[in-house]
């Protein structure tokens, strides 16, 4: 007898057999040595993937200024077409690039030279602010401590002539690469849509593939143009800044300082930073306190906050639709995969990968709306089917109204014999 615990019955324990154990085992093991190797396999083809992401960024990026361009009469009804609006776009680009670092380089110069040459100042200057904070600083030691690293540095850069060509000559083949890519990317880019629409059989598909990729292009299109325009307010506030401040080569500031706020994060601290040490310099080498550096540090300071806390959650939420907070998380893990690179994609692919999760729900709803009212007319056209059945049953029936079922009564046997056994069994019919 099977023993019981307050009237219930007991609990079985479920025991694994050795086959499911072993299949558990075996899936996990597949699925830890399938993403190991996924990993090694990134982690090989890194230059290659960043290279395709930069020129699909760039390639969508240069749509715009494309667009106008193909349209640019260049004759009696004839326009620039495809292939020249391209080549104009790049050689705008590419031409802008070297004007900004043609003018950056003398900028850069002057404050190494100003700054190796007035070491000793800048030794007494730190030292004195060190002291008044409470620290510490021999201004010789320090002098001493700057003397060193900067002749360590020359004999770094002397003695890694070698490698510093490779990384050039590396990076010229990246560029190159990257050019490559974006020109067959940009001219191709209506061809490649096509084609990719054409796998899809179903209209509806298509139609819905070919609406994203412009929301997408549209996307990608509106960071870029908006990124553009805020380094460029930068950069002019840099170089008016070095104007009022007394600076020199207020272009090449106000370059530096554009170039620094195409990044996302840290863009306006970086672009900060040549401004500010040129104007300690310049302080220490007029020898009239700290007026230069106490205007600059005031101008980027509130430019700064202008930017980051208006100018930049205004024009990105417009124009990209993405929260303050995903964008910035959004950087941080970009910036985290990929460093500057991902940084400077992030966001773009954060609001081309919302923009399709808003188009996939509102899909889903305009289907399970059009089957909801499909449910609706059918339940209609059956409810109008009964309706015309009952009135041909009326018709039938002289127009009085549906026949009724007549449900027959069947008497119930008598029981075969009395308890007391006289009688016999009758029917209802013998009866």
């Amino acid at each position: 007898m099977t023993p019981t615990t307050g009237g219930k019955p007991p609990t079985r324990r479920w025991k694994p057999s050795t086959r499911s154990v072993l299949t558990v085992a075996a899936g996990v093991t597949l699925a830890a040595v399938a993403t190991y190797s996924i990993y090694h396999v990134l982690s090989a083809l890194r230059l290659l993937i960043t290279i395709v992401l930069v020129a699909i960024f760039l390639a969508a990026a240069l749509e715009p200024l494309v667009w106008r361009y193909q349209k640019l009469p260049v004759g009696r009804g004839k326009t620039l077409g495809r292939k020249g609006a391209v080549a104009a776009a790049m050689l705008t680009v590419v031409g802008g690039l070297i004007s900004l670092v043609a003018v950056l380089i003398p900028a850069i110069y002057r404050a190494g030279t100003i700054l190796v040459n007035n070491r000793e100042q800048l030794a007494e200057f730190a030292s004195k602010a060190a002291r008044s904070i409470g620290a510490r600083v021999d201004a010789a030691t320090l002098d001493t401590q700057i003397s060193g690293f900067l002749t360590k540095t020359g004999a770094w850069i002397s003695g890694s002539g070698g490698a510093i060509a490779g990384s050039v000559v590396g990076g010229l083949i990246a560029s190159l690469a990257v050019a490559f890519l974006v020109w067959h990317l940009t001219v191709e880019h209506e061809t490649i849509k096509v084609g990719i629409a054409r796998l899809m059989r179903n209209e509806q598909k298509r139609n819905r593939f070919l609406d994203i990729w412009d929301l997408a292009m549209e996307r990608v299109g509106n960071f870029i143009g908006t990124t553009v325009v805020l380094a460029l307010a930068a950069g002019a506030v840099g170089a008016a800044g070095a104007v009022i401040a007394g600076l020199p080569h207020p272009a090449g500031i106000g370059a530096w300082v554009f170039l620094a706020n195409l990044i996302p994060i840290g863009g306006g601290f970086i672009g900060s930073t040549l401004p500010v040490a040129v104007a300690v310099v310049v302080d220490l080498d007029g020898g009239v306190g700290l007026v230069a550096t106490i205007v600059t540090i005031i101008i980027h300071l509130g430019w700064q906050a202008i930017d980051n806390y208006w100018l930049r959650p205004v024009a990105f939420g417009s124009s990209l639709e993405i929260h303050p907070a995903v964008a910035f998380v959004a950087i941080i893990g970009g910036t985290s995969l990929m460093g500057a690179v991902g940084a400077i994609v992030a966001l773009p692919l954060t609001a081309v990968i919302i923009a399709l999760f808003a188009e996939w729900k509102d899909g889903r709803e305009e289907a399970n709306g059009g089957s909801e009212e499909a449910n609706a007319q059918s339940e209609e056209g059956n409810a109008q089917s009964q309706e015309g059945n009952a009135q041909r049953g009326a018709e039938v029936d002289g127009g009085e109204g549906p026949v009724p079922r007549v449900r027959e009564e069947i008497a119930p046997l008598p029981a075969d014999r009395s308890r007391d056994g006289e009688g016999e069994p009758t029917n209802s019919a013998a009866a």
